[in-house]
């Protein structure tokens, strides 16, 4: 049996679509898909990749062709080009002057960011680390009560 690792909850991302401006306004997942989609290589982001996947086929999403990048920045840089749209994560940093975000809300485009840490009884440095990070957590969520399980 393995062990239960403490986890902190840290934040909430999703995957945001990354859609050229020249194809103007409106536009959902279906109508996106007839284009090319520049995103991750397995081999760079698994978890990400995966997770990404799994959503498309949960919802039927079929995507036309695939660009795989070795970066997200790089699927960025090909949605400002025009050449593609992209999926990124939330936490990707984006100037939005060539291209239009739109962050996915569904249940199955978000997930937890968080920290974990070994079972046992953590070090002093460790600990302290920990409880900052959930004093930080507190502050911006006063009203969570998915504080540290430890």
């Amino acid at each position: 049996m393995l062990p239960v690792l403490p986890v902190l909850p840290v934040a909430e991302a999703c995957f945001v679509a990354v859609v050229p401006q020249a194809w103007g306004v409106g536009g959902t997942l279906v109508d996106f898909a007839r284009h090319p989609l520049a995103t991750v290589a397995r081999a760079g982001a698994p978890a990400f990749y995966d997770h990404l996947m799994s959503y498309f086929a949960g919802e039927g999403h079929r995507v036309a062709d695939m660009i795989p990048v070795s970066d997200f920045a790089s699927a960025v840089v090909l949605a400002a080009a025009g050449s593609a749209w992209a999926i990124v994560p939330s936490s990707t940093a984006i100037e939005p002057a060539l291209v239009r975000l739109m962050p996915m809300r569904a249940e199955g485009a978000r997930w937890q960011v968080g920290l974990t840490r070994v079972p046992s009884a953590p070090g002093l440095l460790a600990l302290a680390f920990w409880q900052a990070a959930a004093e930080v957590v507190m502050k911006e969520r006063p009203d969570s009560s998915d504080g540290p399980q430890s």
